[in-house]
Formats: C-alpha cells, structure tokens, sequence
C-alpha cells in the first residue's frame, strides 16, 4: 500500500501514514527554518529506470490570504465561464529547492523508501498537521490566513458507537443494519425466547 510523508516546516518534523493511519514520526533538520519554503505536493507516478527508480510529479499550492481579491466569488465565476482559463504552472525549481532544504536521516530514508511506490506522496509545507487529521484520515492542513473560526476550538471527536434500527416496526422479525445520524437509532437488541413471535 502507497504512503504518505509529511514535512513540516512549523514542527520541523516528518510524520509517515499508511492506509490512513500512523505509522512513526521523526524530528528532521530544514535549512533557514526562519524562511517560508511553501506547500508542495510530490506524488509517485510510475517506476523509471527499469523500476529503480520512480518519476514524480509536483503541484505547488499557493497560500490564500484573507479576503484576497484573487479568490472573489466574481472571479471565481470568471473562470468557471472562460474554458480558455489556465491554472497557474507549478515552478518545479523552487519545488526542487524545497526539497533540497530539508535533511532526513540516513535510516528514515532507507525506511521510507521500503514502501515507496507509484501512488505515494511527500508533502512540505510551513503548516503543521491540523487537528483534524487523525483515525481514518489521511494528512489534513490549512493553507489559508483566513479566520478559522471554529476550526481552532472544534476538538476532534472520536467516532460515535455503531447503532442499528430496525427497518419496519410492524414486520414479522427484525432487520438489522447500520445506521446514520439522519435515522431513527437504538441500539441493537439481543435475541430473546420470543423472538419468532
């Protein structure tokens, strides 16, 4: 199964997940931490050189500033209607130059690259994780100066226990299955004497 690595500027650490779920974390070495270094994407497209080694692509992700004009609802209409728009071109070199700045451990790398196959990722970016990452998720961070507004007090929840309903009140036995929030729950009830009844 793919992974996914994350560097973080913030927390100058290197955090590894696969299946969505953790796997270890290290402390690592970024060069001037006092300089941003931006938030790039890197995803493992396919095996090269006789599958020793593997081509990535990079996406850079600009970071929004609160109320940036670039972001208007107006212009964001503009370039849904105009088919000839085009996304900005990620700039591979200061992509590369991120990359260059952040140091991992000789065994770290040796680890990584155990599990390192077409679908994984690496991402760097001056954010640390969000609170939001955790149990079934894979990396999660805001990339925005916008106010976050309960995104900052909510606390991460841990799943609700597994309810089930059962489907008709008048049928001659019961049908169980998961709920919803959006359904009527109670709680799965064992099998009694008159369960036929």
């Amino acid at each position: 199964m793919p992974i996914s690595v994350f560097v973080s500027l913030k927390s100058q650490k290197l955090y590894v997940r696969q299946g969505n779920e953790p796997v270890f974390d290290t402390k690592v070495a970024i060069a001037e931490p006092d300089r941003l270094i931006g938030t790039h994407v890197f995803t493992a497209l396919d095996y090269a050189n006789d599958g020793n080694e593997v081509r990535w692509n990079v996406v850079t992700i600009s970071r929004r500033t609160a109320y940036e004009d670039d972001w208007d609802d107006r212009d964001q209409r503009k370039r849904r209607s105009n088919q000839s728009y085009a996304p900005p071109v990620t700039n591979a070199s200061d992509a590369a130059a991120a990359l260059e700045r952040v140091s991992i451990p000789a065994d770290v790398r040796a680890r990584i690259s155990k599990y390192v196959w077409p679908g994984s990722s690496l991402i760097i970016s001056d954010e640390e994780l969000s609170k939001e990452t955790g149990p079934g998720t894979d990396f999660i961070l805001v990339s925005s100066d916008e106010p976050s507004g309960a995104l900052l007090k909510r606390k991460r929840e841990t799943p609700p226990p597994s309810y089930y309903y059962d489907r008709d009140f008048y049928s001659d036995r019961y049908y169980y299955r998961p709920s919803n929030r959006y359904e009527r729950r109670v709680p799965i009830r064992p099998k009694t004497l008159f369960d036929w009844w």
